[in-house]
C-alpha cells in the first residue's frame, strides 16, 4: 500500500513537472485583490451595503417605537404593522442586493477575465492561474490587470 502511494506521489509529481514543462510562460492574478480594488466592484459593494444599513435602520427605528409604547395592546399591533413593513422593506432590499450580486458576478466573468485575457496575449503568456492556487509563477499580472480595469472604468 505504501509502495502504491509512493508511486502515485512521483507520478503526480513527475506529471506536474511535464505540465509545467508544456505550459511555457506561466502567469499568476489575484482575483480577489482585483474584485476588492476595481472602482466599479467597489461602487456596487458599497451600494450592497447601503440597501443593508438602511435594513438595518428601519429594524433599529421600529424597535425605539415599540418600547416607547406603554400600553401592551398598542404594542402587539405596532408590533404587528412594523413587523409587516419590515418584511416587505427586507424583500425589496434583498432582491435589490440580489441583483447588485448577480452584476458583482457578472464583472468578474466579462469585464476581469476578458482584461486578464488580453494582458496574457499582451505578454505571451501560455497560461494563466489564480495566484492561491500557485505557489510560484515568474509573472504576477495582477496590478497591470487592475490598472487597465480602472483606467476604462474612469473614461465611462
Amino acid at each position: 500500500m505504501k509502495k502504491l502511494l509512493v508511486l502515485l506521489m512521483m507520478a503526480g509529481f513527475l506529471g506536474l513537472n511535464i505540465l509545467t514543462a508544456q505550459a511555457g510562460e506561466l502567469g499568476v492574478v489575484n482575483l480577489y485583490k482585483i474584485m476588492e480594488e476595481y472602482k466599479k466592484a467597489q461602487e456596487i459593494t458599497a451600494a450592497i451595503n447601503s440597501k443593508k444599513a438602511e435594513l438595518q435602520q428601519f429594524q433599529d427605528q421600529s424597535n425605539k417605537k415599540i418600547k416607547a409604547v406603554k400600553n401592551q395592546i398598542e404594542k402587539k399591533s405596532l408590533f404587528e404593522k412594523l413587523n409587516k413593513q419590515y418584511n416587505q422593506k427586507a424583500m425589496t432590499l434583498n432582491q435589490e442586493i440580489e441583483a447588485k450580486l448577480i452584476n458583482l458576478k457578472n464583472i468578474q466573468h466579462k469585464e476581469v477575465l476578458k482584461t486578464v485575457a488580453k494582458v496574457a496575449r499582451k505578454r505571451d503568456l501560455d497560461l494563466v492561474l489564480e495566484k492561491a492556487t500557485v505557489p510560484y509563477a515568474k509573472y504576477d499580472i495582477t496590478e497591470e490587470v487592475l490598472k487597465i480595469l480602472n483606467n476604462s472604468y474612469k473614461k465611462k
